[in-house]
C-alpha cells in the first residue's frame, strides 16, 4: 500500500511481491538495508570471518652422504616455504657431534645461530679427517623455521663413507750422516690412520740395491757397511740415495726419499783414538771444597746418534758450596769435580796434536737456554802428546773469556788468565791397559790469577743444571768404536748432598758356585745403610740356573760398600750365556743410583759331541778377510725376513741360531765385542748367540 501523492489521504493497494525468490543471504542483506534506511536509523558494513594461519614448511628430513676425506661439501638444502607468504626466521637447534658445519663465508655454525635463507642453502660440511671406519657417528644437523606463530623443524643426518688412507710418514728427517764401517741408518716410521699394519720396502733411489729394510720394523740399513775411501754410491761421492715405501693391506702406498752422506772415520789402526772401556764413568765431587771429603758417583754413559756421549747423574747430587766457590771471584777456594774415563786404548807413540774444548753450563735439565735460565760458556785450547806408554795433556798459558748469559738473555763477560800451564797424564797400567783420563768439568770457569769483568759469585744455587763439553782435535770412541765429539749430562745441586748407592753388572762362571753382587756408596754414611734386593728371572731361570735370593743388605756406618751372593747352579748341560736380574728397593740412608743389575752366567760345559769344530779367533785377527755378517735384533727378537740370505742365516729358537755354510772352520767377532756373545757351538755348522740387550749388534765374520 502506498499513498497517492496527488490526493491527500488517499491510499492505493498493489499486489504483494513474491518473497519466496529471496535466498537466505539476500534476505539478510535486505533486512539489514531496510533497518538502516530513513527515520534516523544507523547503518554498518558486513564483517568477514578471520582466515586461518598455515605453518611454514622446513622440508622433509634427509640423509646426506659424504666421503671420509671430503672438504666443504655443499649440503644443497632447499629453502623453507610458507603458503601465507609470511617472513620466516631460521634457527640452528642442533649441530653434528663431529666434523665442521660452515656458512659460505667460513663461519662455523653453533647451536642457536640464526640463518638467512641464502645462508641455509649455502651451508657446507667437512668430516673430521680420518675419523670414519664405517661405524663413526657424526650425528645430525637440525634447524627450525618459524613465521612468528607456527614452527616446523628439519633433521639432516650426516653419513660418511670410510676411505682407505695411505700410510703417512709425517714430518721426518730425510738426511742422515752416519760414519763409515757401520750399517745402521735409521728406523723408518709411518702411521696408518686406519690402524692397519704397514709393510716397508725399498722401491727406488739411485743406490737402492745397496740397502735393506725390515719389512715390519722399518730398520733401514746398508747391506754392507760403507767404506768412505771406496764409496759404492752411483756418483762415488759418499752420498747415497734411496726411496722407501710404506704399504697398507689395501695396497695404498706412500713413499719417501732419503739422502745418506757417509762420514770418514780415522782408521789408522786406532792409533789416534782414546777408546773407552765398557765400565761406567766415575764422577768425583768434593764436599765443602775439601780434598779429603769426596762424594764418588757412577755414571752409565751411552753414545747417541748425534755423536754425543750422554752421562746423567742419577741418584746423587753435587755440592752447592764447592761449585759456588769454583765460579766465585776467588775461584781458588773451589775444587773442580772430576769425570774419570776408563780407557782401553790411547793414541800410539809419536802421536800428538792440539785440541779445542768448549764447556757450557746451563740452568735446567737440557742444553737449551729457555726463558729465565742462565748460561755460562767458554772455550780453551790444549796440547797433547803420546809416547806409546803415556799421554800428556797440557793446558798452556792462555786467556779465557767466559760468556755469562743472564736470565733475561743479556750477555756479560769475565776474563780469566791461565798463567801456569796445567798438566795431566794418562799412564798405561799393565800390558794393553790404561788408567783413566780425568776431565775437570768446571775448572774452565775458574782459572788461576786475576779475573776481570762479571763476578759470578752466587751463580750456583740449589737446582738442576746441565753440562755440555764438546771438543775437536781429540778422537774419542766408545767401546764399540763409535766416535763421539761431545759429552753431556744433567745433575742436581743441593746444599747437603746425600749418599748414593751404585751397583755394577756381574759376569760369573757356572763353576764359580755363586755370583757376588757389590753395592758401592758414593761416600761413607754416619748411619748404617740398608737396601732390599730380590732376584728375578731372565733367560736364566730360578731353580734351574740359580737359586732365588732375596733379603736386606746392610752396610755398616763408616763403610763404603757391601755385598751379597746368589747361588749359581753348576749343571752338565751345554748352554748359551744366560742372565737374570737383581732388583733393589727401599734404600735407607742412601738413594739408589741404579735400581737393577744384571748377572750373566757363562757355561763351563764342553760343546756336545756332534758340534762342528769352529775356531773362534781373537777380535781384529787378520786371518779373516770376508764381508762380515751383521745382526741386530728388534725389540721383539730377530725378524727372519731381515736375515741376510746370501750367508745362509737362520734365526730361531730360545736363543738366536746362526746356520753357517758347512765349509766354515773359523769365525771371529768384531773388535770391541765380548767373546761370550758367541755362546755355543751347537750341532753341525750352527752356533747359538745371546744378546744381553735389545739394541746390541753382533758382527760375525767367517772363513771357509
Amino acid at each position: 500500500m502506498e499513498k497517492d501523492p496527488k490526493i491527500t489521504n488517499v491510499f492505493r493497494f498493489r499486489k504483494t511481491k513474491d518473497f519466496s525468490k529471496f535466498t537466505f543471504p539476500n534476505l539478510v542483506a535486505f533486512i539489514v538495508a531496510a533497518c538502516g534506511g530513513g527515520g534516523g536509523g544507523s547503518s554498518s558494513s558486513p564483517v568477514a570471518p578471520t582466515p586461518s594461519n598455515n605453518a611454514p614448511m622446513a622440508g622433509a628430513d634427509l640423509t646426506v652422504t659424504l666421503a671420509e676425506d671430503a672438504v666443504n661439501v655443499p649440503l644443497d638444502l632447499s629453502a623453507p616455504t610458507d603458503s601465507d607468504g609470511d617472513s620466516l626466521t631460521i634457527t640452528v637447534s642442533g649441530i653434528p657431534t663431529s666434523g665442521s658445519l660452515k656458512k659460505a663465508d667460513g663461519t662455523v655454525l653453533a647451536d642457536g645461530n640464526a640463518l638467512t635463507v641464502t645462508e641455509l642453502q649455502a651451508l657446507t660440511f667437512t668430516p673430521d679427517a680420518n675419523a670414519n671406519d664405517n661405524t663413526t657417528s657424526f650425528g645430525s644437523f637440525t634447524y627450525s623455521v618459524s613465521d612468528g606463530t607456527a614452527t616446523d623443524s628439519r633433521t639432516v643426518t650426516i653419513s660418511v663413507d670410510a676411505v682407505n688412507d695411505a700410510p703417512d710418514f709425517g714430518i721426518v728427517v730425510t738426511e742422515f750422516a752416519p760414519y763409515e764401517n757401520s750399517t745402521a741408518v735409521t728406523t723408518v716410521q709411518a702411521t696408518d690412520a686406519d690402524g692397519e699394519a704397514i709393510t716397508y720396502s725399498i722401491t727406488g733411489g739411485l743406490d737402492k740395491d745397496l740397502f735393506t729394510i725390515g719389512s715390519t720394523s722399518g730398520e733401514l740399513s746398508f747391506i754392507n757397511a760403507p767404506d768412505f775411501e771406496n764409496p759404492d754410491d752411483s756418483d762415488k761421492d759418499n752420498v747415497y740415495g734411496v726411496e722407501v715405501s710404506a704399504t697398507d693391506p689395501q695396497g695404498a702406498v706412500s713413499s719417501i726419499g732419503y739422502v745418506i752422506t757417509v762420514n770418514d772415520v780415522n782408521e789408522s789402526s786406532g792409533e789416534d783414538n782414546f777408546k773407552l772401556s765398557t765400565a761406567s764413568i766415575t764422577l768425583t765431587d768434593y764436599l765443602g771444597s775439601e780434598a779429603n771429603d769426596t762424594n764418588v758417583h757412577q755414571l752409565y754413559p751411552a753414545v747417541t746418534t748425534d755423536t754425543t756421549l750422554t752421562a746423567n747423574l742419577i741418584g746423587g747430587t753435587m755440592d752447592l758450596t764447592n761449585l759456588s766457590n769454583i765460579v766465585s771471584s776467588d775461584s781458588s777456594l773451589g775444587k773442580s769435580p772430576v769425570l774419570s774415563f776408563k780407557l782401553s786404548a790411547v793414541p800410539g807413540a809419536g802421536k800428538a796434536g792440539t785440541a779445542s774444548i768448549t764447556m757450557k753450563l746451563f740452568d735446567g735439565e737440557d742444553a737449551n737456554q729457555e726463558s729465565g735460565e742462565r748460561l755460562l760458556q767458554t772455550t780453551l785450547s790444549l796440547n797433547w802428546s803420546s809416547d806409546g806408554s803415556e799421554v800428556t795433556v797440557t793446558f798452556p798459558e792462555q786467556t779465557l773469556t767466559v760468556d755469562y748469559f743472564t736470565a733475561d738473555g743479556a750477555l756479560t763477560q769475565r776474563t780469566l788468565t791461565n798463567v801456569d800451564p796445567d798438566t795431566l797424564t794418562v799412564t798405561k797400567d799393565g800390558v794393553g791397559n790404561t788408567s783413566t783420563l780425568d776431565l775437570r768439568i768446571t775448572s774452565f770457569f775458574s782459572g788461576q790469577g786475576a779475573a776481570t769483568g762479571a763476578d759470578l759469585t752466587g751463580f750456583i744455587t740449589e737446582g738442576n743444571y746441565f753440562f755440555d763439553v764438546s771438543f775437536t782435535g781429540l778422537n774419542f770412541v766408545d767401546s764399540n768404536d763409535t766416535p763421539f765429539t761431545k759429552i753431556q749430562g744433567s745433575f742436581a745441586v743441593t746444599n747437603s748432598p746425600g749418599i748414593a748407592a751404585y751397583i755394577e753388572d756381574v759376569v760369573t762362571n757356572e763353576g764359580d758356585g755363586s755370583a757376588t753382587v757389590v753395592v758401592t756408596l758414593s761416600r761413607a754414611s754416619s748411619s748404617e745403610v740398608t737396601v732390599d734386593y730380590q732376584t728375578t728371572d731372565g733367560t736364566a731361570l730360578a731353580g734351574e740356573d740359580y737359586t732365588t735370593t732375596s733379603g736386606t743388605l746392610t752396610i755398616a756406618a763408616g763403610e763404603t760398600s757391601g755385598n751379597f751372593s746368589v747361588p749359581i747352579t753348576d749343571d752338565s748341560n751345554n748352554e748359551a750365556l744366560e742372565s737374570f736380574s737383581v732388583n733393589f728397593s727401599n734404600a735407607v740412608n742412601a738413594t739408589l743410583g741404579k735400581t737393577s743389575t744384571k748377572i750373566s752366567i757363562e757355561d763351563n760345559d764342553a760343546a756336545s759331541t756332534n758340534s762342528v769344530s769352529i775356531e773362534i779367533l781373537a777380535p781384529g785377527s787378520s786371518d779373516i778377510d770376508v764381508t762380515p755378517i751383521i745382526l741386530k735384533p728388534t725389540p721383539g727378537g730377530f725378524n727372519q725376513e731381515e736375515a741376510i740370505s746370501d750367508y745362509g742365516i737362520q734365526l730361531e729358537g730360545e736363543y738366536e741360531t746362526i746356520t753357517l755354510p758347512e765349509a766354515v772352520d773359523k769365525i771371529q767377532i768384531e773388535e770391541g765385542q765380548a767373546k761370550q756373545d758367541i755362546i755355543d757351538l751347537h750341532e753341525t755348522n750352527e752356533i747359538l748367540v745371546d744378546f744381553p740387550f735389545e739394541d746390541d749388534i753382533l758382527v760375525v765374520s767367517y772363513d771357509l
